[in-house]
């Protein structure tokens, strides 16, 4: 028995809805794959506004986040100030958490590039960076904590790129993200002031393998090279 055109129809397009609906619920999950939003903010004593003077509500702050695509990395944005040195408190951070909710692969890493601005009116300035990825199948996490560096006469730093220490172990299941920026005043006055500036995409986080080491092979060519020079020099 021939279906009616009518009937054919419908079962053509109810056959194609489900297969739409079968493509989207696939690509539903990858949207939310790699990093959340990490909800930067900015605050003292670590981000605990409930201690100390916190922040006051004349100051200019935002923060902005740009995730890529396959959410394997996010570009990191913010600006804060002025703020009078009368108002300022200790251990001021930008900070950021969030889930990474993509497999992690033991030996792989967790990248920052960091590039951002300090105005000062008075004072030196230095500054700190500390990221953690905590597998969420064990207990391990895999670390960037640098020392306090000087922010140079300028107020510009850029170029400042820093790898974790490997993932310990496979977590299929990703892990939660934590990294603070944190800044440190000294030698102000109560009216001098202080403006922080990460301009928009310039702290750049990534996930992914560590790159392939350099053939020794490829190297030796050039020292070869430059130890036949340096003996031709100290004839």
């Amino acid at each position: 028995m021939t279906m009616p055109f009518s009937a054919a129809c419908c079962g053509y397009l109810g056959t194609r809805a489900l297969a739409v609906a079968i493509a989207l619920l696939a690509i539903v999950p990858a949207a939310h794959a790699g990093f959340n939003d990490l909800g930067g903010y900015f605050g003292f004593h670590l981000g605990d506004t409930g201690v100390g003077p916190g922040i006051p509500a004349d100051v200019t702050q935002s923060t902005g986040q740009v995730t890529s695509p396959d959410g394997k990395s996010v570009k990191l944005f913010g600006n804060f100030g002025p703020i009078k040195g009368q108002n300022w408190d200790v251990n001021f951070v930008i900070l950021w958490e969030g889930g990474y909710d993509s497999p992690l692969t033991a030996g792989d890493t967790c990248s920052a590039d960091l590039t951002f601005s300090t105005i000062v009116t008075g004072g030196q300035v230095s500054w700190h960076y500390f990221s953690a990825m905590q597998n969420f199948d064990v207990d391990v996490d895999s670390r960037i904590n640098t020392p306090f560096n000087p922010v140079s006469a300028n107020g510009q730093v850029s170029g400042v790129h820093l790898v974790s220490t490997p993932f310990a172990a496979d977590s299929p299941d990703g892990g939660l993200y934590t990294a603070y920026l944190q800044l440190d005043w000294q030698n102000f006055s109560p009216t001098d002031t202080l403006t922080f500036t990460i301009p928009q995409n310039s702290v750049d986080v990534a996930v992914g393998p560590v790159p392939e080491p350099v053939s020794a092979s490829l190297i030796a060519i050039p020292l070869a090279g430059l130890f036949l020079a340096r003996r031709r020099i100290d004839r």
